[in-house]
């Protein structure tokens, strides 16, 4: 017989084989295994009373899980993306628009100002314009206090 899906003989798709192989689960773990893990109280009931998280120590069912899934691209495509949203989904996402300057950055401005330093010359050291300077300590709701 000709070789169809990876087994020779075997009339099955790959798509078949791995609908199979889910089914043959129960539904918390095909929940888990296609990383929906938005478990009901009866699964989540039946994943915690199950052996199967530490019997099955070296992934064999993770394992043939993603063997048969990368046998089918389109399953595989959407599961890669699943996946890269999870891990993004841990991720704090970044403030837009320029970075602020950390306070730290404008308590040593401060400091150096109380040591007698002007604007002027913080703001050279920093590679800054005096009027930037002068922005940035104004947005930090810190005024330069008036020359003595």
């Amino acid at each position: 017989m000709a070789e169809r899906g990876g087994i020779v003989g075997s009339s099955k798709t790959p798509r078949d084989q791995l609908r199979e192989f889910v089914a043959a689960q129960p539904t918390w773990l095909q929940k888990i295994l296609q990383l929906d893990f938005s478990l009901s109280q009866e699964e989540l009931l039946a994943w915690s009373q199950s052996d199967w998280w530490w019997k099955d120590l070296e992934g064999r069912v993770d394992d043939e899980y993603l063997r048969l899934l990368q046998q089918c691209p389109a399953d595989w495509r959407k599961y890669l993306d699943r996946r890269k949203e999870l891990a993004l989904a841990q991720i704090p996402a970044a403030r837009r628009g320029r970075p602020t300057t950390p306070s730290s950055d404008l308590a040593a401005v401060l400091e150096l100002q109380a040591q007698g330093i002007t604007i002027r010359n913080i703001a050279k050291r920093s590679g800054l314009t005096t009027s930037a300077m002068a922005k940035r300590l104004e947005k930090a709701k810190l005024r330069i206090p008036p020359k003595r």
